[in-house]
């Protein structure tokens, strides 16, 4: 398990994707990742970069990627 953060942002990537009624597969296929590596994200165990959190995040939602700093309080 990852920290507290990597957990809380595969949370809300996993939330805005169920809202496009995307699966991990095409989130994956959309942000030019596998989507073993996209599980791990999600799952909070993989330690993920600030410009790969953009590139996920900007693929799922037309919100910019501080507003999703802000929903987790960093």
């Amino acid at each position: 398990m990852g920290t507290e953060i990597e957990v809380k942002i595969g949370r809300e990537i996993v939330r805005a994707r169920r809202a496009k009624h995307w699966s991990q597969e095409r989130l994956a296929r959309e942000a030019g990742v596998s989507r073993h590596y996209l599980s791990e994200v999600e799952n909070g165990s993989r330690q993920v970069s600030v410009s790969m959190v953009v590139r996920i995040w900007s693929v799922l939602t037309e919100t910019e990627v501080g507003e999703l700093f802000r929903v987790l309080g960093i």
